[in-house]
Order: structure tokens, then C-alpha cells, then sequence
């Protein structure tokens, strides 16, 4: 006969092992009595399927959704999590990866939507933030170069310059286009 050993704390299925007769209850019975160990059963479990755990639960072997090692991702804003224990997966999460790049992500009738309002990958919320945005790229674009290079020209010819306000012309209509778009 065999017997069906299961976790301690899980109930899930471990292995098999050919129970072993008692003597002194058979004797006593006038009949093959076998030894159970705990956490283990004479009621077989059911076939293994693939995303499945078997899960004992003291009278019956049930199927049960096995999603361990998997990543979660909770729909209210993305936050990621390891999945530990068996069961379905829990309200308020998904196991679908938000798209690389979302500032706030928020699972919305089976996809990800971006919920913040964003300007150069950057969450803003006023037309202030965008402007900030705006001051730092130009200072990044060189424009204390460029300052410096027009005055060495003077009235003269001077391409560092003429590229400079060409580029701020772009940056500060990408800021005005995100303030246009966004309402602000």
C-alpha cells in the first residue's frame, strides 16, 4: 500500500513511500493494518498539472494555483513583489509587467496607464515644474558657453550661438506643446 506524504504547513504534495504493515495492530485487528505517518494519507493525489500545486487538506486533495517565484505587481501603482505562498492571485494585483518608463503606472480594465502627467520623464504637476525642466536643459545645452562665444564674436558670424537658439527654440516649445497638452 501506498501512502502520500504532504508539508507540514502547506499541505502540498512531497513524495510517495510503501507504507509498513503493524504488527501489533494487525495482530490485534486479525488484519493488515499499515502505519501512517503524520503528515501523510492512503488517499491518493490527484494527477500534477503545470501552474498547479497538490494541496492536502486533512480529508481531500485539492489543485492549487502555484504562482510562487513569479513577480506581482499591485494595480494601484506598479510596486513589484515576489510571490511566496500558494493561491490565486491576490485583489489588486496582476502578473502583468507595466511598460518600462511609466512614472505612475495604475492597471486599468486589464492594461497599464500612465496616471502622472510627464515631461521629459519627469512626473510634473505645474506649469512651475515644467519651466524648471525647461531652465535646466537650456543650461545644459551650454548656454554659458554660448553666452561667452557670442560675445567673443560680437557683431560677427558665430555658429556656437546660432546653434544655441536653435535648440532653446525646440526645448521651449516642448515645454510649451506639454503645457498645451496637458492643460495646464
Amino acid at each position: 500500500m501506498n501512502i502520500y506524504h504532504y508539508h507540514h504547513e502547506t499541505g502540498e504534495y512531497l513524495k510517495t513511500t510503501e507504507a509498513k504493515l503493524d504488527p501489533r495492530e494487525s495482530k490485534i485487528q486479525d488484519q493488515e493494518v499499515y502505519l501512517i505517518p503524520a503528515c501523510a494519507t492512503s488517499v491518493a493525489p490527484p494527477q500534477a498539472e503545470e501552474g498547479m500545486a497538490r494541496v492536502f487538506d486533512g480529508a481531500a486533495w485539492n489543485l492549487v494555483e502555484d504562482h510562487r517565484g513569479e513577480s506581482l505587481y499591485a494595480v494601484s501603482d506598479g510596486q513589484i513583489t515576489t510571490i511566496t505562498e500558494l493561491g490565486t492571485i491576490p485583489d489588486g494585483h496582476t502578473l502583468e509587467v507595466p511598460p518600462a518608463g511609466m512614472v505612475q503606472p495604475q492597471y486599468v480594465d486589464g492594461e497599464w496607464i500612465e496616471t502622472a502627467i510627464v515631461f521629459q520623464g519627469i512626473a510634473v504637476l505645474s506649469k512651475d515644474d515644467v519651466d524648471v525642466i525647461t531652465r535646466q536643459r537650456i543650461i545644459a545645452l551650454g548656454e554659458e558657453k554660448a553666452k561667452t562665444e557670442k560675445l567673443l564674436a560680437g557683431d560677427g558670424e558665430c555658429t556656437i550661438w546660432d546653434d544655441f537658439i536653435a535648440q532653446r527654440a525646440i526645448i521651449l516649445q516642448e515645454g510649451e506643446d506639454c503645457i498645451l497638452d496637458n492643460g495646464f
